[in-house]
């Protein structure tokens, strides 16, 4: 009786590989397959794998009720403390981070159709600049500038939808470079899943729409910069303080984007094909 006493005074949740007696989220004793006190599964105490993930997302789906205000905040702030809460156990604090993806993709989406007309304006202008008309070309360079130009267009236009190609090669980065740190593979897509969210958040809600309203594109592609910032960042708080740690994160990062520019740009190259001989048909 004293042992069980000393152990429920304790004021920290126990670790994710305590065998399960007490609640992550509360440290309530679990008497059941939910916590009484918070109403977090108990299976939350396994380690955290791509299955148990997608099996909690399907259980909560949309439900809003876990502090969406606390993790959109929270998720800008500080995106490695929102991840490492998550994955420890603590899953009533924030938001799912496949639910966040959804909501602020969907909050782009809301805001690219309101500046849609002023953004394409910008974007011909741009690609204007880029690609160049020459009177002399011959009907190939034409078909061919042509081709560039629609998938310079669909790049513009989707590449923000497309950046969640960034998630997992970062995970896969991560879980190589930072193996020693105890993280699997799983837990790193959830870190790279907050830091998303935590990119596209400013881009979608500050930057896009100054860029757009003040004409300058640059801003619009802001969001390059903050990942390399939010992975430094965040991995200070989601694995340790170390400098090198903190390198690694930003290498993986690089790596994750160089991925991601190559995938979407060959989709973009054959969309813009595919798009350019449909219309020349």
């Amino acid at each position: 009786h004293l042992a069980l006493g000393s152990v429920l005074d304790t004021p920290t949740p126990p670790s994710p590989h305590a065998s399960g007696a007490l609640c992550l989220q509360c440290a309530a004793p679990l008497a059941g397959a939910y916590c009484h006190g918070c109403g977090q599964a108990a299976s939350v105490g396994e380690r955290l794998t791509f299955r148990s993930l997608w099996t909690d997302f399907r259980v909560r789906r949309l439900n809003l009720d876990q502090g969406l205000l606390r993790t959109l905040v929270d998720v800008v702030i500080r995106p490695g403390t929102v991840a490492r809460a998550f994955v420890e156990g603590r899953r009533q604090t924030y938001t799912h981070p496949i639910t966040l993806l959804f909501i602020v993709y969907a909050a782009y989406a809301i805001l690219y159709g309101v500046f849609e007309d002023d953004f394409r304006r910008m974007m011909e202008v741009q690609l204007a600049s880029q690609l160049p008309q020459t009177e002399n070309a011959t009907e190939e360079m034409a078909m061919a500038q042509g081709f560039l130009r629609d998938s310079m267009r669909i790049m513009f236009t989707y590449g923000s939808y497309f950046s969640l190609l960034i998630i997992l090669p970062f995970a896969a980065m991560l879980r190589w470079l930072l193996a020693d740190r105890g993280r699997t593979m799983a837990e790193c897509a959830v870190f790279g899943a907050y830091t998303e969210a935590a990119v596209v958040l400013p881009s979608a809600l500050i930057f896009f729409p100054l860029g757009v309203v003040l004409d300058v594109p640059g801003l619009t592609s802001m969001g390059m910069v903050l990942y390399l910032l939010y992975a430094a960042w965040g991995a200070r708080q989601f694995f340790d303080r170390r400098l090198g740690t903190m390198a690694l994160s930003v290498l993986s990062i690089i790596v994750a984007l160089t991925v991601y520019l190559i995938v979407f740009g060959l989709i973009a190259l054959v969309g813009g094909i595919y798009v350019g001989m449909t219309s020349a048909g």
